[in-house]
């Protein structure tokens, strides 16, 4: 691709449009809960129909297929991640739609020759890297995945632009249209063409997301992210810094899961690896519900903020909040977790039980992990981040490999609590070198003893059925007694309120 790089001086800036009051983090987390709510009831009614149609080897095999493309494509993230949010929020900060169209512009271009050149190397790399027999037929499967990735990555850079703009009403309204649209094309086409609808079904999807993630931001910002001959320089140069980082990062993460996903194909077949997807898919999915919203509001004052009192600052609240919604919300989802795998898949999942479970248990330390290994990413500490991700992917493909022959399915599990516990030690410990923040031992004590609680939890509930509901009982009682529930429906009936006034509201007459 012939690429002229813009080296001139950007013109005298523009303002950006006005944009809206401040978004408390109670509001962002409200607006996260609606949106990842809906994605949940989506998720449940898309992973049943797949689960019905092609089992657990069947879900094994579209992870296998769907990983290859993800480790092919791990250089176009770099445009859509941390350097676009950064980028976005700093120039929006000093008013310069300018360089924030540029920017749009710029990381939609490498994003799309990226993505062309990932998909070549996974339809060759999937030849030979997916299992026999089967992998040596589905190079039209890896084709369909790497449209899908492409046109995900242009969607995402609109999405990234509204979230670094603070524009979570139009970003939530714009998340559940493309999960709705994804969801019905999926079902459709797993129900009508099994394994080869769901990855037609993909594709169309997020070739339709495209479209619509450009007519919002372009209603938000008044422009949209066409690829463009004369790139920006200075994001360039940002994005391959704070990209090549997480390019690091992606691959140590996506080589963990290769080696998860090659340990179990090696003791229990596509059927082991169907089972932990399962288990994968359902703590990604709830998981969002408690950090989703959150993150639109943290993430970008990470970038912001100007001095490591004000970060320490932005920490700090982003931990309380943690500690608010996430125990309760892992409790509960440990207590159902049954319920949740029969829900979203069938019984033939059941063995994935006791995995799901362990993997909750570890995400009570993964979620203050990602309070304080976020501020590594956005304020452009590489080394720091790198050894942190480094870290985290050996423990849990070491662990893996030890456990799995001694504990089956469930050493995943283990090896993922060993991992987030030491991870939420080490970040607390590199994040208060790296970013001049003070070191909080008073967090990191509380989310171990959070973590062993999880634990305890997970043992108690699988003695006797009738503990889940003593445990959901005393989640209902916390949350009540710390007002997450008036909070919560509050802000969700405010803003459903809002937008109903807004479609009632009668057009302006014509003057006379």
């Amino acid at each position: 691709m012939d690429l002229a790089i813009d080296t001139t001086e950007a013109r005298a800036a523009e303002p950006l449009p006005d944009a809206p009051a401040d978004v408390g983090m109670g509001t962002a987390a409200a607006l996260g809960v609606l949106s990842s709510g809906a994605s949940l009831v989506f998720s449940i009614i898309r992973s049943k129909v797949t689960a019905l149609v092609l089992g657990p080897a069947g879900i094994g095999k579209v992870a296998e297929v769907l990983q290859i493309v993800s480790m092919a494509n791990l250089p176009s993230t770099m445009m859509t991640g941390p350097a676009l949010v950064s980028g976005v929020a700093e120039a929006a900060r000093r008013g310069d739609h300018v360089e924030v169209e540029r920017i749009a512009r710029t990381a939609t271009t490498v994003a799309v020759g990226a993505s062309l050149l990932g998909g070549v190397i996974a339809v060759i790399a999937g030849y030979w890297l997916l299992p026999a027999p089967w992998g040596r037929s589905a190079w039209p499967f890896t084709i369909l995945a790497a449209a899908a990735a492409m046109f995900t990555a242009c969607a995402a850079i609109s999405q990234q632009i509204l979230t670094a703009h603070a524009r979570l009403t139009r970003l939530t309204i714009l998340r559940l249209l493309i999960t709705t649209s994804a969801v019905a094309l999926l079902c459709a086409g797993t129900v009508l063409l099994g394994v080869t609808g769901q990855f037609i079904a993909l594709a169309l999807a997020a070739a339709i997301a495209v479209p619509i993630a450009a007519v919002a931001l372009r209603r938000e910002l008044g422009f949209v992210a066409w690829p463009t001959r004369a790139v920006h320089a200075p994001f360039i140069r940002r994005a391959l810094a704070i990209g090549a980082t997480g390019f690091v990062a992606g691959g140590a993460q996506q080589g963990m899961l290769f080696t998860i996903r090659w340990t179990l194909e090696a003791h229990g077949g596509p059927q082991a690896n169907g089972q932990f997807q399962a288990a994968f898919a359902i703590g990604a999915t709830y998981f969002g519900i408690v950090l989703d919203g959150i993150g639109t509001y943290v993430l970008p004052r990470y970038a912001a903020a100007q001095t490591p009192a004000e970060l320490a600052r932005e920490m700090d609240a982003a931990a309380r909040f943690v500690f608010r919604m996430a125990p309760p919300a892992i409790f509960a989802a440990i207590a159902m977790r049954a319920l949740l795998v029969r829900a979203l898949y069938s019984h033939r999942f059941d063995a994935a039980n006791d995995l799901v479970g362990l993997t909750m248990v570890a995400d009570m330390a993964r979620s203050i992990a990602w309070v304080q290994a976020s501020p590594l990413l956005y304020r452009n500490r590489i080394r720091a981040f790198l050894i942190t991700e480094a870290f985290a992917a050996v423990i849990v493909a070491g662990g893996t490999v030890i456990l799995v022959p001694i504990y089956g399915l469930d050493g995943v599990g283990y090896a993922y609590v060993a991992m987030y516990t030491s991870y939420a030690i080490l970040t607390a410990i590199v994040v208060a070198k790296s970013c001049d923040v003070p070191f909080s031992a008073r967090r990191l004590a509380a989310t171990l003893a959070l973590t062993a609680s999880a634990y305890v939890v997970l043992r108690l509930t699988a003695l006797h059925e009738a503990v889940r509901w003593v445990v959901l009982a005393g989640v209902l009682v916390v949350w009540y007694r710390n007002g997450v529930l008036g909070s919560v429906w509050s802000k969700i009936s405010s803003k459903l309120t809002t937008l109903r006034a807004l479609r009632r509201k009668p057009p302006a007459s014509s003057p006379q």
